[in-house]
């Protein structure tokens, strides 16, 4: 299966698709508008041969997300089988106060996977998450 995914690729809508076009995929892109501090945005190239769907996430949904982290899913169907590819984007963290949206962030994508979970048949995830396992990230001063 042919599916290329980029983060942060800081493109602006005033960058045409014939700018990024690779031969032999589809593009599908999300760009930032007006991004803090110039980073953000995502892109998915899916191969000319697959039969592709951009996947919205319903309102009753969204409402449960937080806006910092960015996400992009695009439904690809092969054969009878349906595969989503999703690519995340979290935002670094730097201070306490974006710990706690980072927090917030994480169940963002436990909201996205529940409702994702058994509508394909197979789920790929992929991203920037921005997230160091190997370090203490608690708090302990103000």
């Amino acid at each position: 299966m042919d599916v290329i995914c980029f983060t942060e690729k800081f493109l602006s809508p005033n960058v045409p698709d014939s700018a990024l076009s690779l031969d032999g995929f589809k593009l599908i892109r999300k760009d930032r508008v007006n991004p803090p501090k110039g980073y953000g945005g995502l892109c998915m190239y899916i191969g000319e041969h697959l039969k592709c769907s951009l996947v919205n996430i319903p309102s009753s949904i969204s409402r449960l997300l937080i806006s910092d982290i960015e996400f992009l899913f695009v439904n690809v169907f092969l054969g009878n089988r349906s595969y989503l590819f999703g690519i995340i984007y979290n935002p670094p963290i730097s201070t306490k106060r974006s710990y706690s949206r980072f927090g917030g962030s994480l169940r963002n994508i436990e909201v996205l996977f529940g409702y994702f979970a058994n509508k394909y048949d197979e789920v790929v995830i992929s991203g920037d998450f921005n997230l160091d396992i190997l370090r203490d990230t608690t708090f302990s001063r103000d």
